[in-house]
């Protein structure tokens, strides 16, 4: 019987590592994608055809179920919420609204799980999702290059959201972020 019970003990946790085996894959396949994300954006150069790849293999991920993890979910944010925009009628649309509602879903939910570092993820991705939405930020994260002008400008910024709030989900108080702004002409 103890003989049975060893072995029994040994096949669970022998299932147990195996079904864990492709989350922990996939889990170091989006900590690679969200480097590189990163990498691109510090060189400076355009990073619009990576980002796509990087964000269909995301979708396809989450399709499969293997984002499970709180730090899987935070590197599938960071991806999704740098979907493509366009330029259409003199000002920049998103390519995919829906991409950055799932971004601020998962920031959030890793958030939640006590990833301390999704907390600005989350409050910039919804903030992406409320601009390009047409309505105004909650938090304050965001700056929008104005074609006509030639500069980024801040979108309209929601005055009900504290500074208190904002602290809450690791964004600086508004002036600060403001006072780093270039000056409207």
């Amino acid at each position: 019987m103890t003989r049975l019970r060893t072995i029994g003990i040994l096949l669970i946790g022998a299932a147990w590592l195996w079904s864990a085996a492709p989350r922990q894959s996939a889990l170091k396949e989006l900590r690679a994608m969200a480097k590189a994300d990163q990498d691109c954006r510090m060189a400076g150069g355009s990073c619009a055809q990576e980002d796509e790849i990087r964000q269909r293999r995301v979708l396809t991920l989450l399709a499969e179920g293997k984002v499970n993890e709180p730090e899987a979910k935070e590197c599938a944010a960071l991806i999704l919420q740098h979907s493509g925009l366009t330029l259409c009628d003199g000002r920049y649309q998103a390519i995919s609204l829906d991409n950055f509602q799932l971004a601020h879903l998962l920031a959030k939910a890793a958030a939640e799980k006590g990833r301390r570092s999704a907390r600005w993820l989350a409050a910039a991705s919804l903030d992406r999702y409320l601009v390009f939405s047409g309505k105004p930020q909650k938090y304050g994260t965001q700056t929008v290059f104005d074609p006509a002008l030639q500069r980024l400008v801040v979108p309209p910024v929601d005055p009900a959201t504290t500074d208190a709030e904002r602290a809450e989900w690791g964004v600086e108080p508004l002036a600060t972020f403001l006072k780093r702004q270039p000056p409207t002409p």
